[in-house]
């Protein structure tokens, strides 16, 4: 029922203008079966809004995905750290570890046929292998050693320690030179320098008269 606003008669719905005095009709309100179904369609649209929301994946925010992606990479970014200082370490003390090789020999001066010795003198050594380059097959595993080079030359002897670590040594063999004396009267003449430095090759040649 509609109510006019002028006179007060009450019209049916439907009428626009009042029956008793014409006045226009305002507008009437929606029903009480109209404004139910309303609320119960808006209570199903909200309902399924609802059921979407619980179904879908819960959003992460921009800012957490950002932050999580810079922890993946600082974690990365350590362990390649972590790699390369256990690397380096390993570098630097491997080089330091290498035994430094030390040996010398007696006399200075090597000549043909003369006993050479050989001693060495690096720390921590508890092994030695001797190769004197003349090609000799004799053993030699001690810390001092004797040789007799036949030939003259130089020649490369190198020395073993501890069955890796190795070093040579370069020695010049002089040719020993022997003159018989049983006779006074012969006047020996050696030419050659008469001084050397040690490892310095020189050569000396027989000039005395043996008429």
């Amino acid at each position: 029922m509609a109510q006019c606003t002028k006179c007060g008669k009450m019209n049916y719905e439907g009428v626009k203008n009042c029956t008793a005095c014409g006045t226009p009709l305002p507008a009437s309100a929606p029903s009480y079966s109209e404004t139910q179904d309303d609320d119960n369609n808006a209570n199903e649209e909200s309902n399924n809004e609802v059921d979407n929301t619980d179904d879908a994946a819960p959003a992460v925010p921009v800012k957490e995905k950002t932050k999580f992606n810079a922890k993946i990479l600082f974690i990365i970014l350590g362990v390649l750290l972590l790699v390369g200082i256990v690397v380096g370490i390993k570098f630097f003390m491997g080089n330091g570890s290498k035994t430094k090789i030390e040996f010398s020999y007696s006399p200075s001066e090597i000549y043909t046929g003369s006993e050479v010795t050989f001693t060495d003198k690096t720390k921590d050594a508890t092994s030695w292998d001797w190769n004197f380059g003349d090609g000799s097959k004799e053993e030699a595993i001690d810390k001092i050693v004797k040789h007799t080079f036949d030939e003259e030359g130089k020649f490369w002897v190198k020395l073993t320690i501890n069955g890796k670590n190795v070093d040579s040594l370069s020695v010049t063999v002089i040719k020993k030179i022997i003159v018989d004396t049983s006779k006074k009267d012969i006047k020996i003449v050696i030419d050659g320098p008469m001084s050397l430095k040690v490892g310095q090759a020189a050569t000396y040649k027989d000039k005395t008269d043996k008429a």
